[in-house]
């Protein structure tokens, strides 16, 4: 596989970023953690921690755990805040699962919540390719290559948490934007 990554020059050297991409296969969040050039801690469904071994492996590197069973995030806000304290990146699919169809879904508000929350900048990607190496219910894996857009951040130290709309319809916009489909 083979990575293309362009917009490098948006990310500022000591910089955090609450970093949300689309979400087209289970490849994404290691791509990501191979192709942009910060340190990122995700956020992972909870079931995926009692995989064996690989909920060992997602625990000892610091992921955050996604329990669908909280109904106010507040574990997904703990984790966040510790990899930030950290200063560690925090990314986010804020579709909430891969997409079904390829297309870009509704994003969820947490990640944009997060962001206000601790005044750091949102960062969109767009993620292109990883459907077609590893589609989602597949177990085959193709050769290909991973195009990464990284846009502009998007600024949040000015806002307060009744912004976390339209802060979720800016990068919503632009990573639309950047995979060339309407919105």
């Amino acid at each position: 596989m083979q990575f293309e990554v362009a917009g490098l020059q948006h990310l500022e050297p000591g910089q955090l970023y609450v970093v949300v991409s689309n979400h087209l296969s289970n490849l994404d969040p290691m791509v990501h953690l191979a192709a942009l050039p910060v340190p990122l801690r995700f956020l992972a469904m909870r079931e995926l921690f009692d995989v064996p071994l690989l909920g060992a492996a997602l625990r000892r590197i610091g992921m955050i755990e996604v329990d669908r069973q909280d109904p106010d995030g507040s574990g997904i806000a703990r984790g966040a805040a510790r990899a930030l304290k950290q200063g560690v990146n925090v990314l986010v699919y804020p579709e909430g699962e891969t997409s079904h169809d390829g297309s870009l879904n509704r994003f969820r508000l947490g990640a944009f919540t997060i962001a206000i929350d601790h005044g750091i900048p949102v960062l969109p990607v767009m993620t292109h390719g990883t459907r077609e190496i590893w589609a989602p219910g597949s177990n085959a894996i193709r050769k290909g290559v991973v195009r990464l857009s990284i846009q502009p951040p998007i600024l949040t130290h000015e806002l307060s948490r009744s912004d976390a709309i339209a802060l979720r319809d800016s990068a919503y916009a632009a990573i639309a934007a950047a995979s060339g489909k309407p919105l």
